[in-house]
């Protein structure tokens, strides 16, 4: 591995770059792949990581920033999944 945890897509919100440097400190986290923003309203604040699935390879998650939502794919060992996922919805909430 390169030692580089992003994707393709590089940039997002303010608010949503420091939970997405969270992700990446995580020692089971192998790389996050941010895909295209899309504006939308959204009830939960800027900064906030949601799971909404749990998928091959990985997680699929959605960040929130101020003008919308980006969809993240989180690289992870199938072994780690379960552990990554409890800690967002810890630190993050519902």
């Amino acid at each position: 591995m390169t030692g580089r945890k992003r994707g393709r897509h590089t940039s997002a919100g303010k608010d949503l770059e420091r939970s997405i440097r969270w992700l990446e400190r995580r020692a089971e986290v192998q790389k996050v792949v941010l895909s295209i923003a899309e504006a939308c309203r959204t009830q939960y604040h800027p900064g906030h990581l949601r799971v909404t699935r749990v998928a091959p390879g990985g997680l699929k998650v959605v960040g929130h920033t101020g003008n919308g939502v980006i969809n993240l794919f989180v690289r992870v060992a199938d072994e780690d999944r379960d552990a990554l996922a409890a800690a967002i919805l810890e630190k993050f909430g519902e």
